[in-house]
């Protein structure tokens, strides 16, 4: 059985199922196992366990402890990596801290391998509470690429630890920070080219800007639906490393 691992923010919920459709050609009955609206989704068959850890809001930190706890336990078979914006910063605090922390925040959290995640990206959510806002307000700037060099080294020790076991991966932010398609994505932090360190051979384009360029609707200028990634996967299927149907 092969074990697909997907880790996103909000436009990675549901994304495993366009690489089961399109990848994956021998299928059984599915079971899916859903931890509430924001929580993990598994997806298992006779054939392939699909494993998409995504949260709404995340940043790159959240991404980067998700993919290294995942390894910890068990190595995927392959991984897809749609990094967040650049200027997302997460916090995150232990577990055990969960009754104090909840007496302070109202959402944009995630408790999961013990730890709870406050996702960067919800700052402008207007349900979550003063200490949050507060805790966010001195992580950020009008200086929209400010967070950039510490996101990106989110990035590389992502992909350090995939080259360095071996894995089968592919990664994407799910806009374009050399080519920002909407006013709120270049707000997300750009770039006027990767650094050095950044090792683009398995980077994909990104399925933001191939929505917006193919005409489909992404009314808020970040969503995209799960049709246009399902025509996105299928028109860079070459690109993708993966092969769910080898022995």
């Amino acid at each position: 059985m092969k074990n697909i691992l997907v880790i996103g923010c909000s436009n990675g919920h549901r994304k495993h199922r366009a690489l089961r459709q399109v990848f994956q050609e021998k299928k059984s009955k599915e079971k899916t196992i859903s931890h509430g609206i924001d929580g993990d989704e598994f997806l298992i068959d006779e054939y392939c366990t699909y494993s998409n850890l995504s949260m709404s809001g995340a940043g790159n930190l959240y991404i980067r402890h998700r993919l290294f706890d995942y390894i910890k336990k068990q190595l995927p078979d392959y991984v897809y990596l749609q990094f967040s914006g650049l200027i997302r910063r997460d916090v995150y605090f232990l577990q055990e801290a969960q009754d104090i922390f909840l007496n302070a925040a109202t959402s944009g959290y995630k408790i999961v391998d013990d730890k709870i995640f406050m996702g960067g990206g919800n700052l402008i959510d207007g349900t979550i509470s003063t200490w949050q806002k507060k805790i966010f307000s001195m992580m950020y700037s009008k200086n929209y690429s400010i967070n950039n060099y510490e996101s990106l080294q989110e990035v590389f020790l992502c992909l350090s630890i995939l080259e360095k076991l071996r894995i089968r991966h592919n990664y994407t932010f799910y806009y374009d920070p050399t080519n920002p398609p909407t006013e709120i994505t270049r707000d997300e932090g750009t770039l006027s080219k990767f650094p050095d360190f950044i090792n683009c051979q398995n980077l994909l384009p990104s399925p933001l800007n191939f929505a917006i360029e193919n005409g489909y609707s992404v009314a808020d200028g970040v969503h995209f639906g799960d049709e246009a990634f399902l025509d996105y996967v299928r028109h860079h299927k070459e690109k993708f490393h993966v092969n769910l149907d080898d022995k």
